[in-house]
């Protein structure tokens, strides 16, 4: 059986992304200080943004810092959530190397990633923003400007903010780049 994924030709028994529309599966993973954190615990949060990473991608390192500016700037109406594939000791050296400042949550390798499963996570970064009614309301995988700027400016306007500059004067952003295998 194959599936068809968008704008990437066939891929035999791979599962696919989920897709905007789809309920975003509930989970509940540790932060670095062992804390577990769930989506349904977000109640309060309109729109939850769910970033699933690798500190060795290099798509993953330049859009993270995007992601970082992004969250600093919002209210807590809204939640930015980055989840690595990798262990907290590495993360934690990466977030110091590229001066990251996100919340972040670990999908464990020991586990079989559960959580990067459940999504259908095969490429890093991928990015979901999940309405109030938890359904998936836009997916990204991989870097696009354009969905990027499309998936902030939604955040942005829930957490009541009428603009919301990311992009700095001058600075060279990429319209798309490609990311990197995932769980490997």
């Amino acid at each position: 059986m194959d599936t068809k994924l968008k704008g990437s030709g066939t891929v035999g028994l791979v599962m696919p992304v989920l897709q905007a529309g789809t309920v975003a599966p509930d989970f509940s993973l540790p932060d670095a200080q062992g804390h577990c954190h769930s989506l349904s615990n977000l109640r309060s949060v309109r729109l939850p943004w769910l970033t699933f990473f690798k500190i060795s991608c290099p798509t993953c390192q330049s859009s993270l810092h995007f992601i970082n500016r992004l969250a600093s700037k919002l209210t807590d109406t809204a939640c930015v959530w980055t989840i690595s594939q990798d262990p907290p000791g590495h993360t934690k050296w990466f977030n110091k190397e590229f001066e990251i400042r996100l919340p972040q949550l670990f999908d464990p390798e020991e586990e079989g990633f559960p959580v990067s499963e459940a999504y259908g996570i095969e490429t890093v970064p991928t990015t979901f923003l999940i309405d109030e009614s938890r359904r998936i309301k836009y997916v990204s995988v991989s870097w696009g400007r354009a969905e990027f700027e499309t998936m902030s400016s939604a955040l942005a306007s829930a957490a009541g903010l009428s603009k919301l500059k990311l992009f700095e004067s001058g600075e060279y952003i990429d319209d798309f780049r490609s990311g990197c295998a995932a769980k490997n």
